[in-house]
C-alpha cells in the first residue's frame, strides 16, 4: 500500500511492535507458568532454570545467522520465518514430558526470537527518517514489555486451562503474525 510506505507510522510500526510482543510471550509465559510447568514436567528448580539458559543460548547462537537471514530475505519474510520458528519451538514444548525436549524447545524458541531483533531494527532503518529512528526503535521495543505483560497473565489462565493449551493459544497468535508481516 503506497500510503503505508509513505508513512510507516500508520501500520509498519504496529507490525514491528507486534512482532516483539508475540516473540516475548513465548519465553515469559514459560517463566510465568513455572509453578505449573515445573512439576508437570518433573523438573527440579535447577533443571527449570536450564530452560531459560537454553532460550538464551538459542538467541546467542542464532543472532549472527539471523542477521544474515534478514539481509538476504528482507524484513517481512524474516519476521514470517521468526514466527514459524517460534511456533515450532512452542509446539515442541507442548509435547515435552521431561527436560530434554523442553530444552530443545526453548533453544528453538530462542532461535526464532533471535530473528526478531535484526528484522525489526532493519525495518526501522529502511522505513524511518534518520531524525525519527530512535523514536521508532523506542516505540517498537515497547512490544517487549507489552508481550511480557500479556504473558504474565498466563498463570491466571492455568486455573481454567492446561499450560499446554495456553501455549497452543500463543502459537495461534504467533501464526497470525506471518499474515501481517508477509505484506511488508
Amino acid at each position: 500500500d503506497a500510503s503505508t510506505a509513505e508513512n510507516p507510522w500508520r501500520s509498519r510500526i504496529a507490525t514491528l511492535l507486534g512482532a516483539h510482543a508475540v516473540g516475548t510471550m513465548h519465553s515469559v509465559s514459560v517463566l510465568a507458568m513455572a509453578p505449573v510447568i515445573r512439576p508437570d514436567l518433573g523438573l527440579n528448580f535447577t533443571e527449570f532454570g536450564l530452560l531459560m539458559s537454553a532460550y538464551s543460548a538459542g538467541q546467542v547462537s542464532g543472532s549472527i545467522p539471523a542477521g544474515a537471514f534478514v539481509d538476504r530475505v528482507g524484513v517481512g519474510w524474516a519476521l514470517v520465518g521468526a514466527s514459524i520458528i517460534l511456533s515450532l519451538g512452542a509446539a515442541l514444548l507442548t509435547q515435552a514430558e521431561g527436560l530434554t525436549l523442553a530444552l530443545i524447545a526453548l533453544l528453538v524458541i530462542g532461535w526464532g526470537y533471535s530473528i526478531t531483533n535484526p528484522a525489526t531494527a532493519r525495518g526501522v532503518l529502511e522505513w524511518f527518517p534518520p531524525n525519527r529512528r530512535a523514536t521508532a526503535i523506542g516505540l517498537k521495543q515497547t512490544g517487549v514489555p507489552v508481550g511480557g505483560v500479556l504473558a504474565a497473565g498466563t498463570l491466571v489462565l492455568t486455573a481454567f486451562s492446561s499450560w499446554r493449551t495456553i501455549i497452543w493459544l500463543i502459537v495461534a497468535a504467533t501464526l497470525c503474525n506471518p499474515l501481517i508481516c508477509s505484506r511488508l
